[in-house]
């Protein structure tokens, strides 16, 4: 079995998606990617017209780049950062 994050469609009659992310119960969707496709996928990110950010992580030794998907989760892909 291939390894796979199911998103399903929130139920009829649930509340409303919060539009602040401070009032989510999750913050952020976290993927590893291995590091000969790092620079690839952020390619393939921006030319499907995502807006990619980059962040610096204090206490991990990873390079990250961040997407919101079409219901703003944020998703963060990594990989370990070259020596």
């Amino acid at each position: 079995v291939p390894q796979q994050i199911v998103l399903a469609p929130r139920p009829p009659g649930a509340p409303q998606f919060p539009a602040e992310r401070a009032f989510r119960s999750v913050h952020h969707i976290g993927l590893e990617v291995e590091p000969e496709d790092f620079e690839r996928e952020q390619a393939r990110l921006q030319q499907l017209g995502l807006q990619v950010r980059t962040g610096q992580h204090p206490f991990l030794s990873v390079e990250a780049i961040y997407v919101d998907d079409p219901d703003g989760n944020e998703v963060e892909l990594v990989t370990a950062r070259s020596a």
